[in-house]
């Protein structure tokens, strides 16, 4: 099972050759994105610490 379960990692997948393709371009700031504003509701959530 030891030997199956590497042959499985180690193995080249399709998947692995598309991640690094995929940060490689910028996204478009979107016109209607570019001037929000995050308004204050007066709600503070704790960090979970």
């Amino acid at each position: 099972v030891t030997i199956a379960c590497d042959a499985v990692l180690s193995s080249k997948s399709p998947y692995r050759k598309q991640d690094p393709d995929t940060w490689e371009n910028e996204l478009p700031v979107s016109k209607y994105a570019n001037n929000l504003t995050q308004l204050d509701n007066g709600v503070r959530i704790p960090p979970r610490c």
